[in-house]
């Protein structure tokens, strides 16, 4: 079986170019929200969960995108220098953003229904993401975490997460559409 060139499926150098310029935009807007995440910006206690929360948004969204663009190495180099940088325990936003990834990748199939539904899936991911945390901050500290917290962290966090797709989407550029076509006996169709 003879292998494809990308310059034959008609790609440039100049559309190489541009999707990894893309690319690295996508992950120096992770890195930059996981910055600031660990930024102690004053906020009051019942808000102290929503800035981890949206390099989470950011990496699902590129994920759910396009799978593969966000490297599972880059999810979990996040989280554990959130955990570094705000002095918390090792592996505990790690953990969290690298399920955030994985939920990505397990509902990646159901985004094809439209940018409603992959903001309802946002939402719902938030949600997971912050009861898995919640559950492990009590199991940390021996003691149930008050809920209350975490679940306005969920509501806090929406708006800006919103903004952070609709600039990641700018940044990423048009969403490539799949090819509908069929595998048959004489080839494709």
């Amino acid at each position: 079986m003879r292998t494809v060139s990308a310059r034959e499926l008609g790609e440039t150098s100049h559309d190489r170019a541009l999707r990894a310029a893309a690319r690295a935009g996508r992950i120096a807007i992770i890195v930059l929200l996981t910055c600031i995440a660990a930024l102690p910006l004053g906020l009051p206690v019942e808000a102290r969960y929503v800035l981890p929360l949206l390099p989470l948004a950011a990496m699902y969204d590129c994920t759910l995108r396009r799978p593969g663009s966000v490297p599972e190495w880059l999810a979990f180099a996040c989280g554990l220098s959130l955990d570094v940088l705000t002095q918390g325990p090792l592996g505990f936003w790690a953990f969290i953003y690298l399920l955030a990834h994985a939920m990505a990748l397990a509902v990646w199939p159901l985004c094809e229904r439209g940018a409603p539904w992959r903001l309802v899936l946002l939402a719902a991911t938030l949600a997971v993401a912050a009861l898995v945390a919640w559950a492990l901050s009590s199991l940390y500290r021996g003691a149930p975490e008050p809920l209350r917290p975490w679940a306005m962290a969920v509501a806090w966090a929406l708006p800006p997460a919103l903004g952070i797709v609709l600039l990641l989407r700018i940044v990423g550029g048009p969403e490539r559409r799949r090819a509908n076509m069929r595998l048959e006996r004489e080839g494709w169709r």
